[in-house]
């Protein structure tokens, strides 16, 4: 029965760990998210997107979730992690 336990906690414990990054765990952007979380460069012939990656997972969203137009298998459409502090979702709109 102990057994029993402690396999359904580890289990618990280890959902936990994989739903949050660890570079998340001490940021300072590891909140709920705001409209500031989102900066927008426009030029004249693309349009970036950086997104802050751990209010997304506040937000119980993850980078497979954050997709353009719901285009799941267009590549062009998914998101690219840029991994420097603070960690955040880069997407590129161009007119091309």
């Amino acid at each position: 029965m102990r057994l029993v336990i402690l396999v359904c906690q580890l289990s618990l414990f280890m959902r936990t760990e994989a739903q949050l990054p660890e570079d998340c765990a001490l940021s300072e952007t590891n909140r709920a998210p705001e409209n500031s979380d989102i900066t927008v460069d426009c030029g004249t012939q693309f349009m970036d997107l950086s997104i802050y990656i751990c209010p997304v997972y506040q937000a119980l969203y993850n980078e497979s979730l954050m997709v353009l137009n719901n285009q799941i298998n267009t590549p062009e459409c998914l998101g690219l992690r840029l991994d420097h502090d603070p960690t955040s979702l880069k997407i590129q709109i161009s007119n091309e």
